[in-house]
C-alpha cells in the first residue's frame, strides 16, 4: 500500500501532498532507506489527475521530493525503469514485463507474487459471474433510483405518461473515471435522445439501458435524469442501477432489483 499524511482540503497552505512530501523529507533525512519513503512516493504520484497535482504550492512540492529522487537513483535508464510483474496462476508462475496489459483467464487461484521497478505499477483483477438476485450495494458510493413528475415523486405511473427517472448519487470522496448504468424499464421508452457530450459527461443510449461516462466528479450528492414515455401496461422487472470506477471496477455501487407497474389509466 501508499503511505501519506493530511487530508485532501482544497486549502494551498495545507493538504496532504504538502504534508506527505514534508514528512517523506524528515524520514528520508534520518533514514534515506526508510521502508516507508517509496510508499510515500507512490502516493505522491498517484495523486497526479488529467488535470495535475491540485495547485501550484502541490506540483512544487511533489516535483521536488521525486525529482530529487529519480536524480540521485543514476542516469537515464534508472529514471525510466522496466517494470516487471509476476503472477503465480494455479500454480504456475508467469512474468509480465510489457504494460499496459489486460489478461482474461480461466484460473482457479491467481497470486501476485511481486513487481519490480521504481515507479509504481497497478494491478487490477475482477470475476465475473451471472447473478440471479443481486442486493443493494453501498460503501464509498451509494446510489438510489426513484421516478418524479416534474419535481414530485411518483406513486403510480399510468400508461402514456411522461416521467422523469431520477439517480441519486451520493460519493464519499471525489473520483475520476466513472461510470453510471442506468436501467430502462421495458413498457418505457426514451422520450428525447440524448447521445454525445452533456452537462454530465459523455452519454450512449441503448434499448434497455443509458450510460454516462463521468470524467471528474466531485464528493457529495449529484442528481442524473432521464425522460421516459410509458407506453405499455404491465408489470415489469427492473435491472439495478449501478456506479463503477471504470479502471477499477471493484469499486462500485448498486441498487437492487426492483419493479415497475405501468397501469391503464
Amino acid at each position: 500500500g501508499n503511505a501519506y499524511w493530511g487530508k485532501q482540503y482544497s486549502y494551498w497552505y495545507s493538504d496532504d501532498i504538502l504534508a506527505t512530501c514534508l514528512a517523506a523529507k524528515l524520514i528520508e533525512a534520518k533514514d534515506a532507506a526508510h521502508e516507508t519513503l517509496p510508499q510515500i512516493r507512490r502516493y505522491v504520484l498517484s495523486q497526479y489527475s488529467i488535470s495535475g497535482w491540485r495547485n501550484t504550492l502541490q506540483t512544487a512540492a511533489a516535483t521536488d521530493l521525486l525529482s530529487d529522487y529519480y536524480l540521485k537513483t543514476g542516469g537515464r535508464k534508472s529514471r525510466q525503469p522496466a517494470q516487471s510483474l509476476q503472477l503465480t496462476i494455479d500454480g504456475v508462475p508467469r512474468e509480465l514485463n510489457d504494460f499496459p496489459i489486460e489478461l482474461q483467464l480461466e484460473a482457479q487461484t491467481m497470486e501476485l507474487s511481486y513487481s519490480r521497478g521504481l515507479s509504481p505499477l497497478y494491478c487490477s483483477g475482477t470475476q465475473s459471474h451471472w447473478n440471479k438476485n443481486p442486493e443493494a450495494v453501498a460503501n464509498d458510493f451509494k446510489i438510489e433510483t426513484s421516478f418524479m413528475n416534474d419535481s414530485t415523486t411518483l406513486t403510480r405511473i399510468d400508461k402514456r405518461d411522461r416521467i422523469r427517472l431520477k439517480v441519486k448519487l451520493t460519493l464519499d470522496k471525489s473520483i475520476e473515471y466513472g461510470m453510471l448504468e442506468i436501467p430502462i424499464p421495458a413498457g418505457c421508452s426514451y422520450a428525447k435522445e440524448s447521445r454525445g457530450w452533456s452537462r454530465y459527461g459523455y452519454e450512449q443510449q441503448f434499448r434497455d439501458r443509458k450510460l454516462i461516462y463521468l470524467q471528474k466528479l466531485s464528493a457529495g450528492e449529484h442528481h442524473f435524469f432521464v425522460d421516459l414515455d410509458a407506453r405499455y401496461a404491465g408489470s415489469y422487472q427492473v435491472n439495478p442501477a449501478k456506479f463503477e470506477l471504470m479502471y477499477f471496477p471493484t469499486f462500485f455501487a448498486r441498487t437492487g432489483m426492483s419493479q415497475v407497474k405501468i397501469l391503464e389509466p
